[in-house]
């Protein structure tokens, strides 16, 4: 069921073993994946079923390098389907090295390790379309 808290009543609650926050492409997956196992979940998405100029406002940055990159409504949607609504693009997977502490990235660190997502990389890799699993270099 697809529903807007436009017109749930004010103080409503929603409950669900799993909130998924994000109605894109991985977003849905997961909750599918969830829901697909037994759980109840609850699929959170900012945007509408369709593009809504006012929520994706709320994507826009105050400030980018113009020389680095696009402008974000170019390169994220806010509405269900998230970016993959807008993009032509590809998916491939991590490398080991997006995981390590680099100089030149200051604090950010990942909350897991490469080698604890490599079991999950088929599943992901199948649901994305972006490659088999044997195809990810290793180091």
């Amino acid at each position: 069921m697809i529903t807007s808290t436009d017109i749930l009543p004010d103080g409503s609650e929603l409950s669900a073993d799993l909130a998924v926050i994000g109605g894109g492409p991985a977003g849905i997956a997961i909750a599918i994946e969830v829901a697909n196992n037994g759980f109840d979940v609850v699929l959170v998405e900012s945007g509408y079923e369709e593009f809504d100029p006012s929520n994706q406002q709320l994507a826009e940055a105050s400030e980018w390098n113009t020389a680095l990159h696009a402008p974000i409504s170019m390169s994220v949607r806010r509405q269900l389907g998230g970016t993959s609504t807008i993009w032509g693009g590809r998916c491939v997977p991590y490398d080991r090295i997006d995981f390590e502490r680099r100089d030149h990235i200051s604090n950010v660190t990942w909350p897991v390790t490469y080698d604890e997502l490599l079991p999950y990389y088929q599943r992901a890799c199948s649901w994305l379309q972006c490659g088999r699993q044997h195809s990810i270099r290793r180091r």
